[in-house]
């Protein structure tokens, strides 16, 4: 089928607009040619759709073909309200927008969809630019670039498939920054509503244990991404958790005596996966055991903590020589 070259933008809100008619702008500056924007609301308590839709109507270009702003009735979770978007979108490529973030400039679309059409490619995953929140001062690179040389080394998908699992993955993906065609949804279905508030990791995991490579455009910095929004946090947010155990359950367990692992990964993993499915649950004895069982894991996992933050630092005085602590 011919496609109409049509990008529908997805924008996720709830409960926080301090910066949605920011993001919002950032979608209608674009210089592509044809766009439609979807605004998904998930059943916010006071959603402003009128103030919304007049602040679209107001600014909007010729390239805007056609706009959608929608509150569910009762609130479904990020993974159904981000299905729900997709659904009702016609676009042939999907390029989602966080209502805390804009995009990183007004070409910032045809980029993607250039790089779509030289590669083939059905997904996407590009770089972001971590800034502050209130005034949007650049602070480091997301992935670092001292990471990219670690990452082009997960150059499989079993080797992607085992980095997830680990968590050692450096950055190398993030759904704030991952983009699609419609033929990856027809090939692929949609996000796994199984998870109520994370859609990214499990497809990633799912993905790549189909062996599929998730291709990567680090040459593409595609947004400022605000620090303080809701995945940017140093800790896993309590509604993430029952997530994040079901992704072991479900995305590596059930696969562990199918796949070959080296025995310092499998012992990576089965550290892991006891940390997240059975540490809470364990007397302190138990875990006492289980610290003294895993130290050399424990203190790898500190190791790597500490030296990614110093390469962090490292970025955050460069950029600040780069930009001069002002607005990029």
């Amino acid at each position: 089928m011919e496609k109409s070259g049509m990008v529908t933008v997805i924008v996720l809100s709830y409960n926080k607009f301090d910066y949605l008619y920011e993001a919002i702008e950032s979608a209608l500056n674009q210089s592509y040619e044809k766009i439609e924007i979807i605004i998904q609301d998930d059943a916010s308590v006071s959603f402003p759709k009128k103030q919304i839709v007049s602040f679209i109507e107001k600014n909007k270009g010729k390239n805007l073909v056609r706009f959608l702003v929608e509150s569910n009735e009762k609130n479904l979770g990020t993974v159904k309200n981000f299905n729900c978007a997709i659904k009702k979108g016609t676009g042939d490529y999907f390029i989602t927008l966080s209502g805390d973030d804009v995009f990183y400039d007004e070409n910032t679309i045809q980029k993607i969809v250039n790089r779509f059409r030289e590669s083939g490619e059905k997904m996407l995953c590009c770089r972001r630019l971590l800034c502050t929140e209130k005034d949007l001062i650049p602070i480091r690179y997301m992935p670092n670039s001292l990471y990219i040389p670690l990452i082009k080394k997960i150059n499989t998908p079993f080797k992607q498939y085992l980095a997830f699992g680990k968590g050692n993955y450096y950055e190398m993906a993030s759904g704030s920054v991952t983009y699609f065609s419609r033929d990856f949804f027809d090939m692929y279905g949609y996000f796994d509503e199984n998870y109520v508030y994370w859609e990214d990791g499990p497809l990633y995991a799912r993905h790549t244990r189909l062996g599929n490579i998730i291709p990567t455009a680090y040459d593409i910095t595609a947004i400022k991404y605000r620090k303080g929004g809701v995945s940017t946090g140093g800790d896993l947010p309590i509604r993430f958790k029952d997530d994040y155990i079901k992704f072991y359950e479900r995305e590596f367990l059930p696969y562990m005596g199918k796949i070959k692992l080296k025995r310092r990964d499998m012992r990576k993993m089965k550290f892991r996966m006891k940390r997240v499915l059975s540490y809470r649950n364990m007397s302190y004895k138990e875990k006492a055991f289980f610290i003294i069982q895993y130290l050399d894991c424990i203190i790898e996992k500190k190791i790597l903590s500490f030296l990614m933050k110093l390469a962090n630092y490292i970025e955050t005085l460069c950029l600040r020589y780069t930009f001069n602590g002002k607005k990029c």
